[in-house]
């Protein structure tokens, strides 16, 4: 068994490297265990352009954490509190803190710097989605 299986070390890169089904398979398995993939899954069917805005506005945590607490509810879910939300949100979200201007005070507020890699990945696999979803629908117009 192991003579059928032996790959050479200078072949090893090429001959492990994961295939595109696999991340797939890998994305779909992490939006079923996670309730914070499922709603950026939820924002993204919502609203297309959520995708764009979350890459170009760093939007504040503080308002999508709400949501998520809205959302969760709606779909019947227990209520989870705030400082644990936030922490599943830092599992898949890379969070800095920024000094902000609120009238005279300055306070500081967490913002999304940039998605991590599993949301990435699903990030992507939403946005071709979407994209095969519009070709097909134009190629049905003409």
């Amino acid at each position: 068994l192991l003579i059928d299986y032996y790959v050479p070390e200078n072949q090893l890169a090429e001959r492990l490297k994961q295939t595109e089904a696999a991340a797939v398979l890998q994305t779909e398995q992490a939006l079923l265990n996670s309730p914070v993939l499922q709603f950026v899954e939820y924002l993204v069917n919502t609203d297309p352009a959520w995708i764009d805005k979350l890459m170009t506005q760093k939007p504040f945590l503080d308002p999508l954490l709400a949501a998520f607490m809205a959302w969760r509810l709606e779909e019947g879910y227990a209520e989870y509190n705030t400082a644990d939300a936030k922490k599943m949100f830092k599992s898949y979200f890379l969070i800095d803190r920024r000094s902000v201007r609120d009238g005279n005070k300055i306070g500081k507020k967490d913002i999304i710097k940039e998605p991590r890699g599993i949301t990435l990945a699903l990030l992507q696999q939403l946005k071709e989605q979407e994209d095969a979803e519009d070709e097909s629908a134009s190629l049905v117009e003409d």
